[in-house]
């Protein structure tokens, strides 16, 4: 008889597509886990409801890998022609939970990592102690335009330093000098779960005051656009635009909140918003870094006096980039 006290362990094996990931190859092992595509095929096989033979045998293959047995038909046609993430690892606790976690924390670092997005809409997953059993949330739904992440080969070693770095400064548990900090990732991540353009600008908007805005009164927008343009940019031009870019974010996010936005006198791109997004992200990463040497108000301090002297914004850049970059 087992020890009820003692802990027992379980292996789990996870695929999960990754809806929007791209890449020059059809297999990329990251060593804890791969991202594979089923191969395409012209050869047409009549009966298989859409699938080649030859897919059909590769998806049963797969499947065969990961112990699964028992995939609905849709859940198949739903795994061709993207790539899809495949997972092991070894969990304990003695009651079986969902992988989820593993496979957001996955996607989450994907997105810090460089510019684009992936989503996962469904997974399916066995476990040691239950050999066949299969979970499944859903299906792939079809990617928003926008939906895109392009990940070459050559870039898994950096990924994997990336990760590493990342592992070291997301601390175990959000506290009151960097909760802020965690408030801006929620937001950052919920923007890229959505397609609706308004509620994009609002997450991301929320994530950059999270950042950049402390208990200052009066001239928002202002302190929010000179911040985070002195932060992102390496010259006066490029200062210029990333103030105005991140000053017309947030006017868009007040008409839109207070109801008076109107989408055919504000045509935003798509573009456009993936660069708001692409701020986020860089100033995230930055302030990680800072977050480990300074409290916010310092890095504030920092950021201010960045404007008056080239050597401040010099160390400013030094220190906000000793990690993941």
């Amino acid at each position: 008889m087992i020890n009820q006290n003692q802990e027992q362990k379980w292996t789990a094996k996870v695929i999960a597509p990754l809806v929007g990931f791209t890449s020059d190859k059809n297999f990329l092992d990251f060593g804890d886990f791969t991202i594979r595509k089923i191969r395409e095929d012209i050869i047409d096989s009549p009966g298989l409801g859409g699938i080649t033979k030859p897919q059909y045998e590769e998806l049963r293959e797969l499947f065969k890998s990961v112990e699964i047995t028992k995939v609905s038909r849709d859940e198949e046609i739903s795994l061709l022609e993207i790539y899809i993430l495949c997972l092991e690892y070894i969990d304990s606790g003695g009651a079986i939970t969902s992988p989820k976690y593993k496979i957001d924390e996955l996607i989450k670092t994907f997105r810090l990592y460089k510019t684009g997005n992936i989503r996962n809409y469904f997974f399916i997953f066995t476990t040691s102690s239950y050999p066949g059993a299969q979970f499944s949330g859903g299906i792939v739904q079809l990617p928003y335009p926008s939906l895109e992440y392009y990940f070459p080969c050559s870039e898994i070693n950096d990924f994997l330093t990336f990760k590493k770095d990342l592992t070291k400064l997301i601390p175990g548990e959000w506290n009151k000098n960097n909760r802020y900090i965690g408030v801006a990732l929620r937001h950052f991540n919920f923007a890229k779960e959505k397609d609706n353009i308004e509620d994009k600008i609002i997450d991301y908007v929320i994530a950059l005051e999270a950042l950049y805005l402390g208990k200052d009164s009066g001239e928002y927008s202002y302190r929010l656009a000179n911040r985070s343009s002195l932060m992102l940019n390496e010259t006066f031009t490029k200062r210029k635009d990333r103030f105005k870019n991140i000053k017309n974010a947030y006017n868009w996010r007040s008409e839109i909140v207070h109801g008076t936005f109107d989408p055919a006198e504000n045509e935003i791109t798509d573009e456009e918003i993936e660069k708001i997004g692409d701020f986020v992200r860089i100033s995230i990463k930055k302030f990680l870094n800072l977050s480990k040497h300074y409290k916010k108000e310092k890095i504030y301090k920092l950021i201010d006096e960045s404007l008056f002297g080239e050597n401040e914004w010099d160390n400013l850049q030094k220190e906000s980039t000793e990690l993941l970059f």
